[in-house]
């Protein structure tokens, strides 16, 4: 865990000290929100006190919100058709059809 903690926090400094170096022209249309946040960290703008370690979670937490939905979803449409074998045997025969008797997939 500490070694995947080390590259993810070399990832997420990478990712701010890209942000840092670019300039925007004060065209807030190309903003993203790494962006906005450094730019609220430099100003203090809205009275908030960010630090780059807060800008490192917010990074964190849209990371993990991204890759969760996904699993989650995946996890649900694997076990829906186990939990109902005839939706399964009905999902099959489609695939097969589909496919037109190729065997393309051995799972």
């Amino acid at each position: 865990m500490e070694q995947v903690h080390k590259e993810m926090d070399s990832v997420f400094n990478e990712i701010i000290e890209e942000h840092e170096g670019k300039k925007l022209d004060g065209d807030d249309m190309n903003e993203d929100l790494v962006d906005i946040l450094l730019r609220i960290k430099r100003h203090g703008e809205m009275d908030l006190s960010l630090t780059k370690e807060i800008i490192k979670a917010v990074i964190l937490d849209l990371f993990i919100a991204g890759t969760e939905t996904s699993s989650a979803a995946m996890v649900w449409a694997m076990l829906e058709p186990i939990r109902h074998p005839k939706v399964m045997q009905k999902a099959q025969l489609e695939v097969r059809e589909a496919l037109n008797g190729k065997r393309i997939l051995e799972e």
